[in-house]
């Protein structure tokens, strides 16, 4: 273990990309294998159409995943982990382990969480024009 006084920039980059919002959540989706943009989306119903983008196009540029373009009709665009990304899979499993034990709630059963093997909540997407935080129904008020 090092020191205090041992900083190393190569650790700090490593925290600073895959602490990024949305990233863990990215990289665990893809972690089963490759899916296209609009699977993604279903996926993690929270994240925007914009965060999502930008958030792909910084893997990328790291090396992390890899854009794919399946040249047929409709022209299908999909996102893959590189070797680079597939090695950070062991990270994103300990992390969920360590968020189980120490972020849920207690009394909470992790295995049995709505959580999708594909990273994303079984949770309805919002409508089109929902605000975040509006009620969406008559028990909102």
């Amino acid at each position: 273990m090092n020191t205090r006084d041992d900083f190393c920039p190569y650790f700090q980059q490593a925290v600073e990309l895959i602490g990024r919002r949305w990233t863990g959540v990215v990289l665990r989706t893809l972690l089963p294998g490759p899916l296209r943009f609009s699977q993604m989306e279903r996926a993690v119903p929270e994240i925007s159409a914009r965060a999502l983008a930008q958030r792909l196009r910084e893997l990328e540029a790291a090396g992390v995943l890899v854009r794919g373009v399946d040249t047929g009709v409709p022209i299908r665009v999909n996102y893959a982990l590189t070797e680079k990304g597939k090695a950070l899979g062991g990270v994103v499993e300990r992390i969920e382990r360590w968020a189980h034990g120490w972020v849920a709630p207690r009394g909470v059963n992790p295995h049995r969480h709505p959580v999708s093997h594909r990273g994303g909540r079984r949770t309805p997407p919002r409508r089109r024009g929902a605000r975040r935080g509006a009620s969406t129904g008559p028990q909102g008020g």
